[in-house]
C-alpha cells in the first residue's frame, strides 16, 4: 500500500485520472498557482465533495525521462521531499523539474 493511502490521501495522478466535466467545473479545475502535486491537490479537493473510485485494473504507461536523466534515487528523494512539503503546506521547490505547460 502506498504511503499516501496510509495517511488517508488518495493521489490521483494527472496521467491516470478522469473527472466528469460537471465535477471538474465544480472543483474549478487544477490549481495553476502550484506547479508540483497539482493533480494530488485536485484529488484531495475532490474527495472532500464527492466519492473517489479507484479501479486497479486501469494501467497507464508513463515516461521515465526524469528517472533516466537524473537517476532513480535522486528523483525518489525529490518526490518524497516535495510530498512532505505539500502535506505540511510548505512551498515546493521545483527547480529540478521544468514547467512543461504552454
Amino acid at each position: 500500500m502506498r504511503l499516501s493511502a496510509l495517511l488517508g490521501i488518495y493521489q490521483l495522478y494527472g496521467n491516470n485520472c478522469a473527472y466528469s466535466k460537471k465535477y471538474f467545473k465544480k472543483l474549478k479545475g487544477f490549481n495553476t498557482k502550484i506547479s508540483f502535486f497539482e493533480d494530488t491537490e485536485l484529488s484531495m479537493r475532490a474527495k472532500k465533495i464527492g466519492k473517489i473510485r479507484i479501479d486497479p485494473k486501469l494501467i497507464v504507461y508513463a515516461s521515465t525521462r526524469r528517472f533516466k536523466q537524473k537517476g532513480y534515487l535522486s528523483v525518489a528523494k525529490i518526490n518524497v521531499q516535495a510530498f512532505f512539503n505539500f502535506l505540511l503546506g510548505r512551498p515546493i521547490k521545483t527547480k529540478y523539474f521544468g514547467d512543461i505547460r504552454h
